[in-house]
């Protein structure tokens, strides 16, 4: 057995214990709420808890095979957003933090915690404030 398949049989191992624990209800969620994710677009999607992203993602880097030029391509997808039921601040706040994530191996915390806000500001011009 190689390095990666004890890692991962151990890991298996490790989130049926939480699970069974879990099932005894002593916990507020009865689910563990860890997501398991190997490549980068799984990572994102599961930090994002949106599917869709981890395809586009997946998508632009089979496409272009840039981290940079993936995050660019999905920005520029989530911002017109005709597809997202959201306001454009709220577009505009998950393009930024997801273009972070994929720069940065959607592997640190930087993306979610490091950005306590993003506004769209309308004062001589749109633009955001972060």
């Amino acid at each position: 057995m190689d390095y990666f398949e004890t890692l991962r049989k151990g890991m298996d191992e490790l989130l049926s214990v939480a699970r069974r624990a879990r099932s005894l209800g002593l916990d507020p969620s009865d689910d563990v709420e860890i997501s398991l994710a190997n490549e980068l677009h799984e990572r994102v999607a599961a930090l994002f808890g949106i599917p869709e992203l981890g395809e586009r993602v997946k998508h632009w880097l089979d496409a272009t095979g840039s981290k940079l030029e993936t995050a660019f391509r999905v920005i520029g997808e989530i911002v017109p957003g005709d597809h997202l039921k959201m306001s454009y601040e709220r577009r505009a706040d998950l393009a930024l933090r997801v273009g972070m994530a994929i720069i940065t191996d959607a592997t640190v915390s930087a993306p979610i915690e490091g950005i306590s806000k993003v506004e769209v500001k309308r004062q001589g011009g749109t633009y955001l404030s972060v």
